[in-house]
């Protein structure tokens, strides 16, 4: 199993950070043929970066588009990185502060992950325009998330998880010292599926985040107008 998991994530990962570099590589190569503004649109570089910056952290447009989209999509977005933070903790030892803050909060911060998935998935499956245009890899992305999350769930209720062991794990991939971990069929099964969506990540509509950066109507500046 040891053996499975470690080369398992370090294709993952190695897929990801090249997957990543690949698409930002292509977006930066890209011709803007036309340049048209959403208005109003800032007229200065510094202007526009704020105006990113926003729509990253709080989703102005889907706030102002759908309330119930926005509330779902955003505790979903809060939830995962307070996960990812989480994670940190099998980084070193001792676990990182922030993370050993949140420890004490990861079954809040699970079922928000929930929640939001399934509100998500919800919006997917009961609004008539949403479900037209939607397409079964939609689904399945959201699906594949809910199943990590179920199983992560599983694994905090359970304790069938040595963190020491698993730190020592975690620490081996990056140090090339790969080290022996407990059979673990749940572990197993969400580990791997983590790894399934790192790879998915670059070249799915998950990659949705970084695109908005690149996107020709939101990170150039309105020409100012006399």
């Amino acid at each position: 199993m040891s053996t499975l998991l470690a080369f398992a994530i370090s294709v993952s990962i190695a897929v990801l950070c090249l997957g990543t570099f690949y698409r930002l590589w292509r977006l930066t190569r890209s011709p803007i043929t036309r340049h048209i503004a959403i208005t109003p649109t800032p007229t200065t570089r510094f202007g526009i970066f704020i105006a990113l910056l926003i729509e990253t952290v709080v989703f102005r447009t889907l706030w102002r588009a759908s309330f119930w989209t926005w509330i779902f999509s955003w505790l979903f977005h809060l939830c995962l990185l307070l996960t990812i933070l989480i994670h940190a903790r099998f980084l070193s030892i001792p676990a990182p502060k922030i993370s050993a803050w949140l420890m004490p909060y990861t079954t809040f911060v699970s079922w928000g992950l929930v929640i939001g998935l399934l509100g998500l998935l919800a919006r997917r499956l009961l609004v008539d325009r949403v479900r037209f245009v939607s397409s079964p890899s939609d689904f399945l992305h959201l699906l594949l998330i809910l199943t990590i999350a179920g199983l992560g769930m599983m694994l905090s209720a359970s304790h069938s998880v040595n963190v020491y062991e698993m730190t020592l794990f975690v620490q081996g991939l990056f140090n090339g010292a790969w080290q022996p971990l407990a059979s673990n069929f749940v572990l197993l099964m969400h580990v791997l599926g983590a790894c399934v969506l790192l790879c998915l990540y670059p070249f799915s509509k998950l990659f949705h985040g970084p695109l908005m950066w690149f996107n020709p109507t939101r990170s150039r500046p309105e020409p100012p107008r006399s």
